[in-house]
């Protein structure tokens, strides 16, 4: 959970999730949800959303603020999703991991199903 160590570095940290893990603030669907956050979002969205996600992240904050993503870098590619949301909102920074990051509690990803 990447929550636990911002808060332990002093940042004002607002965690919500669609299924109760043990530590989420509130239990939210993101996408269905008409919530403006007030910071920054950080997330790793279900591959299969993570288009939607995007779109979600970027139209709950103010501007100026920031959205950063755990994905696939495949996502950056294609007509479509450039269209949609690289051509109007191109990434600022983009850090590749070499190795598997897994955002999974205890490396299940059965417990991490959207």
């Amino acid at each position: 959970m990447l929550s636990k160590p911002l808060k332990e570095y002093g940042y004002n940290v607002f965690s919500t999730d669609l299924i109760d893990r043990g530590y989420p603030d509130d239990i939210i669907d993101f996408l269905k949800t008409d919530i403006k956050f007030a910071g920054d979002i950080i997330t790793n969205p279900p591959f299969k959303f993570t288009t939607e996600f995007i779109l979600k992240a970027l139209d709950s904050i103010p501007f100026g603020n920031k959205v950063a993503m755990f994905m696939k870098i495949n996502h950056l590619s294609g007509k479509k999703r450039y269209k949609e949301i690289y051509s109007k909102y191109p990434p600022y920074r983009v850090y590749i991991f070499s190795g598997r990051v897994s955002c999974s509690k205890n490396n299940d990803p059965e417990l991490f199903k959207y």
